[in-house]
């Protein structure tokens, strides 16, 4: 069936969200001189992120970003959010385990509870 305004081509899910993003980007672009690029991660669900479908965009003030100078600056910007998820993780797995630890004393004592009401010394056979 041909495209028509009625009946628009559907795009595989991947390019709608980028050209979802690339709409709101130039619109962003053009509001605020002084936003030089412009750079979106797709994290998708599932095994999606390690399929071959888009896995972002980066769009600076003419399209394409290719002055070293804007390039540098998306790197620097990168750094700067790549070591913000990377604290996240370790706020997260510190988190963890410090839930992990309290989970082990409560299992151990439940044991000893669990051992004393039923007469036995914990580290015993069958204790």
């Amino acid at each position: 069936m041909p495209e028509t305004p009625e009946n628009p081509k559907k795009l595989p899910f991947d390019e709608a969200v980028v050209a979802k993003f690339r709409d709101t980007i130039h619109v962003a672009l053009t509001d605020h001189p002084e936003l030089r690029t412009v750079g979106v991660v797709f994290d998708w669900n599932g095994p999606l992120n390690e399929a071959p479908i888009k896995a972002g965009l980066w769009i600076g003030e003419d399209g394409g970003v290719n002055q070293p100078v804007a390039i540098a600056g998306s790197i620097h910007q990168t750094m700067k959010l790549l070591l913000q998820q990377v604290n996240r993780m370790a706020q997260l797995e510190q988190g963890m385990k410090e839930e992990l630890a309290l989970i082990g004393q409560a299992l151990v004592q439940k044991r000893r509870e669990l051992a004393e009401a039923v007469g036995e010394t914990p580290g015993e056979p069958g204790g």
